[in-house]
This record gives structure tokens, sequence and C-alpha cells, in this order.
């Protein structure tokens, strides 16, 4: 796991590269320049609540959490921690406090015939349900 200040300071300098006009990034570069200096002084323990209590107002979301076939089933148990030996499961996602995961429908692609396009529609669809099914 990366090191907590370089995730704060990442996730300051890309504050900072949102700016839409130059008035707004000086003054956001004065900020980022108060904030390196002020998390450069922290302890890890002043680190790591400070990182917590922007934790706790921000929007948390993970955009592509790939699914297997037998997601949803007794064998990954979405509902279960470590089920499946899946990365992200409900309980993590609680426990660290995920607000969004976007689970993803991907199947291969294949020879473009009929047979396949049928086989790609029931797989997605397989995946579709155990979505729903979580």
């Amino acid at each position: 796991m990366p090191h907590p200040k370089l995730i704060l300071l990442s996730f300051t300098l890309f504050l900072f590269a949102s700016c839409s006009s130059e008035a707004d990034s000086h003054v956001q570069a004065q900020a980022v320049e108060e904030a390196v200096k002020s998390v450069s002084e922290m302890t890890e323990e002043e680190l790591v609540a400070h990182a917590a209590s922007i934790h706790e107002r921000v929007l948390t979301l993970d955009t592509h959490d790939d699914i297997p076939f037998n997601f949803a089933t007794e064998n990954v148990d979405p509902g279960i921690r470590g089920s499946g030996g899946r990365q992200v499961d409900l309980p993590k996602m609680r426990e660290g406090k995920l607000d969004v995961g976007t689970f993803i429908v991907y199947v291969g692609q294949t020879a473009r015939t009929p047979a396949n396009y049928e086989k790609a529609k029931e797989d997605a669809m397989t995946k579709f349900n155990a979505i729903h099914r979580m």
C-alpha cells in the first residue's frame, strides 16, 4: 500500500490540477504549498487521522470491478469477506467506506457469428443476474 503522505499529496495535487481558471490556480497553488508543508510536518498518527477525516467527507468509488461467471453464488459470495479470493466484496466495501462500486459485465470477444452473439448475450445475462442477486 502506498505511504499515506503520498496518497494525501497526490489527492491535493489532483485538486490543484482540476482548477478552472488562472486565478483559481494561483489560490490553489498557495493552498497546495501550505498543505505540503503541513503534511510533511505531521507524525504518522496525525497523518492517518487527517487522511481519515478527508475520507469521511469525500465520495469514494471503484470504477471497475470485474466479476467472474460464478459471482453471487456459493462459490463467490460477495456478502462474505474474502469469498472466492476476490479483492472487493461487500464487507470490505463497508469497512473501507467505499461508497460506490461499479461491477463490470465483461464477456470476451469472439468471431462475429449469430451463435457467438447469442453466447455473449447469455454470458452477459449471467453476470447481470449475478449483480442483481448481490
